[in-house]
């Protein structure tokens, strides 16, 4: 279903005026808004859940206690994040959301926060939990490094689901919620809309509470999404403000920035050579080409991301050449434990050796992989 109605007038315009596919000229190619009633429904369900109350929540002053004895254990927390960590504790709202830009240390404000929620001094001696959940294992991984009881989405719903239909099973009981229990789902933007309001359903249920967390103006979910930025538009949302990541200090403002579509925060990047010029469509291949060969023959992992398929076909195809011209060593055995390369296998190459680097680099004839995303690109970051 279309989420927009027609043009006024789109009935009666003339030919002439109609693009080939029948729509209206003054229509934007690509600009209708499709979905299903299902997902307009699983929307509402999660605005309307946004501004429910009933979480567990903590006076001001014994958040203000958590924030003290963090600083006193040496865990310092900005004016951002204690105000997210106090925020959250206290509200007593059943879904949040934590919004924390690239290096703003919104793990580490997830850190602190399970610290408090897990403590049964500060909630009268009742046991809380806190879950992570994420899209990607990696994410998992990181949730559990900062204490979390973690699972990916799809096995943690599918235990869920489990446990609803009686199952007992010893690994599937451990993640039956209580009442109470911190929820918190990691780059939500990154999680469908479909699993966001799922995750919802078992935590209301069980009367725990929800923490979105993420950054909804970063890379979002394949499927069909937006869950995130609509709570957050809705619900309660604590954002963190201070980039702390990064080595250079120009950098931190300046990802704020193009976070923000600040197309002047290009210039910062140009002038501090992550932005080069390649001049023509052809020299810029060549040159990207000639870079991701240099990095990969040197032991490093580069990215060469290109706009199309096309693209990413024709200069997959001239580095297979390159890497297979260029092998120095051919012999079926050497001291550098070279093997001859048998057929389809791919060659060895023996590139300039300096201290510290390997002296023999293996390389494959299968055409390295490109992704078709953009025409931009930049050289492999060195250490700083």
């Amino acid at each position: 279903m279309p989420l927009e109605p027609d043009l006024p007038g789109a009935e009666v315009l003339p030919p002439e005026l109609r693009r080939p596919d029948g729509r209206s000229a003054y229509e934007a190619p690509g600009g209708r808004l499709y979905a299903t009633p299902a997902h307009v429904h699983t929307e509402r369900l999660l605005a309307a859940a946004a501004n429910r109350g009933g979480g567990p929540a903590l006076t001001a002053q014994a958040a203000a206690g958590v924030v003290a004895a963090l600083a006193e254990a040496g865990i310092e927390l900005g004016a951002d994040q204690a105000a997210a960590v106090c925020g959250i504790l206290t509200s007593g709202a059943a879904v949040e959301t934590l919004v924390g830009p690239a290096g703003t240390g919104k793990s580490f404000v997830v850190g602190a926060l399970t610290k408090a929620w897990q403590d049964p001094a500060l909630w009268d001696g009742a046991v809380h939990r806190v879950v992570g959940l994420a899209t990607s294992q990696i994410a998992t991984e990181v949730l559990a490094g900062e204490g979390l009881e973690a699972r990916n989405i799809t096995r943690w719903l599918a235990t869920q689901h489990r446990l609803a239909e009686g199952g007992t099973h010893a690994e599937d009981v451990p993640w039956r919620l209580a009442a109470g229990d911190l929820v918190v789902v990691d780059e939500s933007a990154m999680t469908n809309t479909a699993d966001l309001a799922a995750i919802h359903a078992h935590t209301e249920q069980a009367g725990a509470k929800l923490l979105l967390t993420g950054d909804h103006r970063q890379l979002v979910v394949v499927g069909a999404g937006g869950g995130m930025s609509m709570v957050a538009a809705a619900a309660p949302s604590y954002e963190l403000a201070e980039a702390r990541r990064f080595a250079n200090r120009w950098e931190r403002q300046a990802s704020l920035r193009l976070r923000d579509g600040d197309q002047g925060a290009l210039a910062d990047y140009h002038r501090h050579g992550r932005i080069i010029d390649g001049g023509a469509i052809e020299q810029t291949e060549a040159l990207a080409a000639r870079a991701w060969l240099a990095d990969t023959l040197s032991g490093r992992h580069s990215l060469l991301i290109v706009d199309t398929n096309e693209q990413a076909a024709r200069l997959s195809a001239h580095i297979r050449a390159e890497l297979i011209g260029s092998a120095a060593c051919t012999r079926p055995a050497c001291h550098w434990g070279c093997k001859a390369p048998g057929p389809g296998s791919g060659t060895w190459s023996k590139p300039a050796t300096t201290p510290g680097t390997s002296p023999a680099t293996k390389v494959t004839a299968a055409a390295p992989s490109i992704a078709s995303s953009t025409a931009s690109w930049k050289p492999a970051p060195t250490a700083a």
